[in-house]
């Protein structure tokens, strides 16, 4: 009989003509007549709806966070001012994270996806007309507001991927579902600039914003063609059951959701507190590793290209581990991964600020890039735990906006500590931020998931 076309099918299934005929016909579900085997791993199912799309978008902003700043010293931007736009972006992002969740809520995972591409798609339009007009002070205008647009639309994605997880990955793949989702992040700010650059060695700096625009339509363009599978197909997977054709999926309502589901119709403030607490310890430790790295190698009078290769080999590290998380979490619980994780970076920070040579500042660094890939999608996956049934969007917008206050503070943290100490200083201090939320962490999680009345890998007590 028929199988299921679905990204576990293989190429023989997607390149059939039936497979053609129903991508064709604008037919986008997934149907089964009847399977002669169990559906595979959700993480499989989700490859092509989800991964692959989350993948290309993430190349593109690798490629924006390697140029926004070059961009706007070549519009005639002073330097204080195009280096506070990577700020002007984060606070962009803390502070329209309530309003992204209830658009998203509004709209639907999916369709809130493909309009953030679409207002990426014209914000990077509109810096390509500013570089046209570079020198003019309406052209730098033009690319502020640019940068905010783009500030939006990451949020748009961040939040519509995860919550589309939160709603149909069993929960025994929640962690799995949610490391991957950022290591691959990660992978695309790996990707992201070596492809960028390629482009801007042909085309100059525009060249960067034109890989940008067809990563964003073709991020849509993936959302769009592949829709994604419906929960109880990603069950069927999860336990090794059959399945029947599936029906459609939609956010659940206040009307439709079991009185037992909504006895928890608004997550715990007290355990929203101490994990947010956990949450911006990590994020400030995180936001450290982009500012301290370079500033200590500089200070140790390392070249530009070895401080970039120890960037490019500490990312490295980061993206090979990051499935490991989620299967610590999903298998031992959330602290079996962020307290390894704050624990190696707070070593490898305080290395790093001990370091007197090369050798030692590299060593540091790979170790701080290992600590963080161990806590790969933590933060998506404590706020899904949190996130009540009723007003789950809304509510993970503002966790998103709680996720993003360490990585706004955490640079102007690290100049001022520059500033009035050193590099090293700072890296040590850093460290001992590290080793504060893994203490915390260590007493928190348990206590905040007990509130909301689960174990740490979110099963109910």
């Amino acid at each position: 009989m028929l199988a299921a076309i679905n990204p576990s099918g293989g190429v023989a299934q997607i390149f059939s003509p039936i497979g053609w005929a129903i991508l064709l016909t604008g037919q986008r579900r997934y149907y089964t007549c009847q399977v002669s085997k169990p559906p595979s791993s959700p993480l499989v199912q989700l490859t092509l709806p989800l991964y692959a799309p989350s993948l290309t978008w993430g190349i593109g902003l690798g490629t924006l966070n390697a140029v926004m700043v070059i961009t706007a010293l070549e519009l005639g931007m002073h330097a204080s001012l195009a280096s506070a736009l990577v700020g002007i972006a984060g606070i962009t992002a803390v502070i329209t994270g309530p309003l992204i969740g209830c658009f998203v809520d509004r709209l639907g995972d999916r369709n809130a996806l493909i309009t953030g591409s679409v207002l990426a798609t014209f914000a990077l339009v509109a810096t390509l007309i500013s570089l046209r007009f570079s020198g003019h002070r309406f052209a730098q205008l033009i690319y502020l507001c640019a940068i905010v647009a783009l500030a939006l639309s990451s949020g748009i994605w961040q939040l519509g991927r995860q919550c589309y997880v939160t709603e149909t990955v069993p929960v025994a793949f929640r962690a799995r579902a949610m490391s991957m989702l950022g290591g691959i992040a990660r992978l695309g700010r790996l990707v992201g600039p070596a492809i960028g650059s390629a482009t801007i060695a042909a085309w100059g700096v525009a060249g960067a914003f034109y890989l940008q625009i067809v990563t964003a339509l073709l991020a849509a363009a993936l959302v769009a063609i592949f829709t994604a599978p419906d929960p109880q197909m990603l069950a069927a997977g999860a336990t090794g059951m059959k399945t029947a054709a599936p029906k459609s999926v939609e956010t659940p309502s206040a009307s439709s959701i079991p009185p037992q589901a909504a006895e928890r119709s608004s997550s715990d403030a007290l355990a929203t507190a101490l994990l947010a607490v956990c949450a911006i310890l990590l994020s400030l430790v995180r936001a450290g590793q982009i500012v301290v790295v370079p500033l200590v190698g500089r200070a140790l009078a390392v070249s530009n290209e070895v401080i970039s290769a120890t960037f490019a080999v500490s990312a490295l590290l980061d993206v090979t581990v990051f499935y490991a998380s989620g299967q610590l979490m999903d298998r031992f619980g959330r602290r079996a991964a962020i307290i390894p994780s704050l624990t190696i970076m707070g070593v490898g920070f305080i290395a790093l600020g001990m370091a007197g040579s090369l050798v030692p500042y590299f060593i540091s660094a790979c170790t701080v890039g290992l600590g963080n890939g161990l806590a790969a999608g933590i933060l998506f996956t404590m706020g899904a735990d949190l996130s009540p049934e009723v007003g789950r969007s809304r509510f993970l917008g503002i966790w998103q906006s709680i996720s993003q206050i360490g990585p706004t503070v955490g640079p102007f943290l690290t100049s001022a500590i520059v500033g009035l100490a050193s590099a090293a200083t700072a890296a040590e201090i850093t460290g001992i931020l590290a080793f504060t939320g893994c203490l915390w962490s260590f007493f928190a999680i348990p206590r905040a998931y007990r509130r909301i009345g689960m174990d740490e890998r979110a099963r109910p007590l």
